[in-house]
């Protein structure tokens, strides 16, 4: 999984959040060109699910699925009980 679709993967379990949303939280590490071509392909991989917010609208929110979480899980280093102790 590349860096930035686990970074999208983090964001989205806060919740659900639009394209535009992710950009602009991302601090600009994600780019407005790209971070729906990620999306698509999370959504096609079954880890993000989305929903068209309003009638008469293109907005989409998207969130995280279990499939999704699960996939972060089997790449993120899982945190040591002991780290910051002595």
């Amino acid at each position: 999984m590349t860096r930035t679709k686990r970074l999208i993967l983090t964001m989205l379990q806060a919740g659900e959040w639009t394209g535009r949303e992710l950009v602009r939280a991302s601090n600009r590490k994600l780019g407005a060109g790209t971070v729906y071509v990620f999306l698509l392909q999370l959504e096609e991989a079954g880890h993000v699910s989305s929903r068209v917010l309003a009638p008469d609208s293109v907005r989409r929110g998207y969130r995280i699925t279990d499939a999704g979480r699960a996939a972060l899980r089997a790449v993120t280093p899982p945190r040591s009980a002991t780290k910051g102790t002595r």
